[in-house]
Formats: C-alpha cells, structure tokens, sequence
C-alpha cells in the first residue's frame, strides 16, 4: 500500500509542479501604487491574483495586470506614471497595488538607488520594451519610471558583475529596478550569412583533419 502511494505521489507530483508554474512563472513585479491611469480592462470581484493574471493574460494586447484591495482586476497596455509608485517590493506593497508585468523569461532581482557608473540611460516604451526590446541580449535590464506619459521609463542594459557593490533599496518611484535573464545569444544565419556559415563550418572540419 504504502508502494502503491508513493508511486502516485511521484507521478502526481511533477503534474501539478508544471500546472503551479505555468498558472504563476509570468507574474514579474514592476512597481507598488495608489494609482491607475488608463485601463484597458476592469474585471469586478475577482478571486485572486492568479485569477487575475489568466483573465487579463487571454488578451495579447494586454502588458500590465493590478488586482486592487476591493478585488477590481485591472488589465492595462502601460505602466502607471511615476507620480503613482509608492515604496514597496513583491508581495509587501502595504495594502497598495501591485503592478505587474505579464512576462515568462525575466526575474525580478532587486531596487537599487542609481545604476552602475559610466552607463547611460536611454528612454523606453515601458518596462516590456526596456527588457525585451532595449536589453533582450544583455543579462540585466534596469528601468526607472519616467515622468513621461504614458508609463515610459528609463532603461540601461549591462550585466550582473555591473551590479556588485550598488545600493540595495525599497523600491519606488525614483529607484532603478533591476531584472535578470539568460540572453539569447544563439547566432541567427540568415539566406545572406547562410555561404559564410557553411564556408566557417567546412574549414572547421577540414582543420580537424589535418591534425
């Protein structure tokens, strides 16, 4: 019997792993507030987070997912302004709301009071754009809301060694949000790379065989 259990239990097990991680693997924190400008979407007396991130996730024009204190779920395409952050970090925004970015391949780290030295900021169409777009080969994506309507921000893109030796802080409106990724850096041929790729991969072999 006890045989019989076990066997279900580690069957059963790596099922219901897969069922949490897709239901939870894209809720990526992007802020705490007390505001909302511009909502797409607003769906009343919803159960909870989750819940909240399948609805607005069924729209792939939604970017941003809240679920407000009286359980409004609101689906938005861009961040709140800076005005509207307040301190906070995931989970532990003091009876604020939480934004939240609907993404899979990013992790939140950390705040941090001002970014490595010597890198330069350069303005983005909101959090997405600043780690998919701006940074999507680099390790670390840092974005600092933007006093820019709609919620742009600033991004800087570098990589985790950068990193070492910042000020770790609550974040907030003006604080630098700091994401991490493993970047794709696969090498894409295209039909005008293809012969040159093919030329690289033949003298590879021809110099195998003169060893």
């Amino acid at each position: 019997m006890l045989h019989y259990l076990k066997y279900h239990l580690l069957t059963i097990l790596p099922a219901i792993f897969t069922l949490f991680t897709l239901a939870t693997a894209d809720n990526l924190f992007v802020g705490c507030g007390d505001g909302m400008h511009d909502v797409e979407r607003t769906i009343p007396d919803t159960a909870n987070a989750n819940a909240c991130y399948n609805a607005c996730k069924s729209d792939p024009t939604i970017i941003y997912y809240t679920l407000k204190p009286n359980k409004d779920c609101i689906c938005y395409k861009y961040p709140p302004p800076p005005a509207e952050f307040m301190p906070g970090g995931p989970n532990q925004c003091n009876n604020q709301m939480q934004y939240n970015l609907i993404k899979s391949s990013w992790n939140f780290l950390r705040c941090y009071e001002s970014p490595p030295a010597g890198l330069t900021e350069v303005g983005s169409d909101g959090f997405r754009n600043c780690m998919d777009v701006k940074c999507k080969s680099n390790e670390i994506a840092l974005a600092r809301p933007r006093n820019i309507y709609p919620g742009t921000v600033y991004c800087i893109c570098t990589s985790e060694a950068k990193l070492a030796g910042l000020k770790q802080v609550t974040c907030d409106y003006k604080r630098y949000y700091a994401y991490k990724h493993k970047p794709n850096t696969k090498r894409i041929i295209t039909r005008e790379s293809r012969p040159l790729a093919i030329a690289e991969r033949n003298n590879d072999i021809v110099g195998e065989e003169t060893e």
